[in-house]
């Protein structure tokens, strides 16, 4: 029974959690572009996301290693 329970965790629930913090990734990405000093298309509508990522945004830069850079989260 607990392979069976693996395989479905692996084969199916794994790519779906891997889909997700790629695209979580990519959303705080883009909105906060700026930072980066690259031109954000979207930057009048994620101002608005700014107070609800930037936890999320503390985290993603702390995990890919940006750790020297002066952020808002820091």
């Amino acid at each position: 029974m607990e392979y069976l329970k693996q395989f479905i965790y692996l084969k199916f629930k794994m790519p779906i959690i891997q889909e997700y913090k790629h695209n979580e990734e990519f959303l705080i990405l883009m909105a906060f572009l700026d930072f980066f000093g690259l031109e954000n298309p979207i930057g009048i509508f994620s101002i608005e996301l700014y107070p609800d990522f930037i936890e999320a945004f503390h985290n993603w830069h702390k995990r890919i290693n940006l750790k020297n850079y002066n952020f808002p989260c820091c």
